[in-house]
């Protein structure tokens, strides 16, 4: 997951995140402060209206003789 707002992760583990990594998080966000975000296009945030697809492997056993 990619977090997206402030209230999603402790200032606590962005200090030892960019620590680790080697970048300063609020000096990236002063950065990209002019950044406008892009209206969301309709249809793309239907998981706010319970409307959620999610992806899964299936195993199964085919045939796989072609001809």
């Amino acid at each position: 997951m990619g977090y997206t707002g402030s209230s999603q992760i402790t200032p606590d583990f962005v200090t030892k995140r960019d620590a680790l990594f080697g970048v300063n998080t609020t000096a990236i966000r002063k950065s990209r402060a002019d950044i406008v975000a892009p209206k969301v296009i309709e249809g793309g945030d239907s998981w706010r209206n319970g409307y959620v697809l999610t992806l899964g492997l299936l195993n199964t056993t085919m045939d796989t003789t072609f001809g």
